[in-house]
C-alpha cells in the first residue's frame, strides 16, 4: 500500500471520540455511513415531483430503465442512471409495490 493511501484512510476514518486512535470496526461503520448518505442513494428523492411522475409513468408503460434514463437526460436535462432506476424498482418491489411488472 502506498503511504498516501494509508494516510487518507487514517484521515477519513479516525474517530475523534477514540482520542485519535484508529479502530478498524469504527472505520468500517464510518465508511458505511458515508456510503449511505451519498447523493446517488438519494438521487430520485431529490428530483422534482414532475420528474418523479415522469419516471413512474414511463415505468407503468414498461419502458426500460435505460430508455428512461436517456429520455430524462434529453428532455429534462436530468441525469439519473439506469442502475439507480433498477435500484428504485427493486426497493419498490421489496416494499410490496408493482413498478415495472
Amino acid at each position: 500500500m502506498l503511504r498516501s493511501t494509508v494516510s487518507r484512510e487514517l484521515k477519513r476514518n479516525t474517530d475523534p471520540a477514540f482520542n485519535g486512535l484508529y479502530s478498524c470496526r469504527r472505520a468500517d461503520t464510518l465508511a458505511k455511513a458515508r456510503r449511505m448518505n451519498t447523493s446517488a442513494r438519494n438521487k430520485l428523492h431529490q428530483q422534482t415531483t414532475e420528474t418523479q411522475a415522469f419516471i413512474r409513468k414511463e415505468l407503468a408503460l414498461h419502458t426500460s430503465p435505460a430508455v428512461i434514463s436517456g429520455r430524462l437526460r434529453l428532455k429534462h436535462g436530468v441525469y439519473v442512471s439506469k442502475n439507480t432506476l433498477y435500484r428504485y424498482i427493486k426497493k419498490d418491489r421489496l416494499a410490496g409495490g408493482k413498478l415495472y411488472l
